[in-house]
């Protein structure tokens, strides 16, 4: 696999000084290639957009997304491959600067590439472009509002229940951390001296269950058998009446009762499970009390991707957090989190916080293309953690 990207047929030509350089905004109705080239020139306080890199507008083609996907796989740490970043964050700056003749021509462009169904970059593109627009009609109650976001929590249980499976089959963004606490948490219970002890997992996460089977069957495997009596706590989420501001994956559709489907799995493993719920309680302010902890029991914290989302300013809730953990006197904490920079109100201005999320949703999308064949199952999977990621106040305040 070759580290320098590939050649475009655009940046051929260009070695012939005769040859003319198109501008950006002809042809872009009667054409199906564009060709754009991002570059940061600083002219009397503007930054320059030229024409260099292919990309080819998708459609949804299958054939067209997956050659795309590969490109972006090779390119993931090029500049070149990255055209849509090059693209948002000289918007995002934009804004931030109040050059609104920047902002509509970045706008208009990002308008002509992006695609929801196209490979990383024109996803990557479509969903800036819409965290964009939001942003920027923010200022307006009643614009923002007509912006409608959407969420796992708009979809059928049915499909949220298949999505999130099969997302957890072919993607590590969920096995790997999953398998990681499942094999911790039998770590822990194999130094217990006493392996009687009833067990007790406080599950601060956002898989929904999914991962538990793996770690009940594994428990009947254990010597001894399972404990008498296996408790899971579970904090959803906090919403305060807006599921935007949740983190991915953690906010279900009504009517996703994975309780249900976990204690029948646990039924027929012969495991005495019990599932309690607390519904958008403040981690912060959890504790033995709240969680209804016993001395009689191990207690194990298995945190997901949920302590990025506290306020570490003022007040400071990740702190708060950890102090309430360590009050709690577990016998094991199992944290998992994605390693990305903060980029909260506190921590710089909006262009600096945005540019942070863009790296951070690349990422994401560029791995996923990866891991998905084809448009539409990656689509049904991939679609909703996306634009939740992409859209809603994470984007803007965190």
């Amino acid at each position: 696999m070759s580290n320098h990207p590939p050649t475009s047929t655009s940046s051929k030509k260009r070695k012939d000084p005769e040859d003319p350089v198109p501008k950006t905004s002809q042809n872009h109705n009667q054409r199906k290639n564009l060709n754009r080239r991002i570059s940061k020139e600083e002219q009397d306080g503007e930054t320059a957009v030229e024409e260099v890199v292919a990309v080819k507008k998708s459609n949804g083609n299958k054939k067209s997304t997956n050659k795309s996907t590969g490109n972006n796989s090779n390119n993931g740490n090029k500049k070149e491959g990255k055209w849509a970043e090059q693209l948002l964050n000289p918007c995002a700056a934009a804004i931030t600067s109040g050059n609104l003749s920047r902002v509509q021509h970045l706008l208009y462009v990002l308008h002509e590439l992006a695609s929801p169904t196209g490979d990383a970059n024109h996803r990557l593109a479509a969903h800036g472009l819409r965290a964009l627009t939001h942003h920027v009609s923010s200022s307006s109650t009643s614009s923002s509002a007509s912006i409608g976001t959407f969420t796992f929590a708009s979809t059928e249980p049915k499909f949220f229940q298949k999505a999130l499976l099969k997302f957890y089959e072919v993607s590590p963004w969920f096995a790997f951390p999953n398998n990681i606490a499942n094999a911790s948490i039998l770590q822990v219970l194999a130094q217990e001296q006493d392996p009687t002890r009833n067990l007790h997992i406080l599950d601060i996460g956002v898989s929904h269950g999914v991962q538990w089977p793996t770690l009940l069957e594994a428990l009947t495997r254990r010597p001894g058998g399972p404990p008498p009596l296996v408790r899971i706590t579970v904090i959803t989420a906090t919403t305060e009446n807006d599921q935007s501001t949740a983190p991915p994956f953690s906010v279900g559709p009504p009517g996703d009762n994975f309780s249900s489907r976990l204690l029948g799995f646990a039924k027929l493993m012969n495991i005495n499970l019990e599932i309690k719920r607390l519904d958008g309680y403040p981690l912060q302010k959890l504790n033995g009390r709240i969680i209804d902890a016993k001395q009689e029991e191990t207690l194990i914290v298995c945190a997901q991707f949920r302590l990025h989302n506290l306020n570490h300013n003022t007040p400071d809730e990740r702190n708060e957090f950890l102090r309430v953990l360590r009050k709690l006197e577990p016998k094991g904490v199992i944290l998992s989190e994605n390693n990305m920079d903060c980029s909260c109100n506190g921590c710089g201005d909006f262009a600096t916080g945005f540019s942070r999320r863009v790296e951070y949703l690349w990422r994401f999308l560029d791995s996923t293309s990866s891991a998905f064949k084809g448009a539409r199952e990656r689509g049904k999977t991939d679609d909703g953690r996306r634009r939740v990621k992409g859209i809603n106040k994470s984007w803007r305040n965190e």
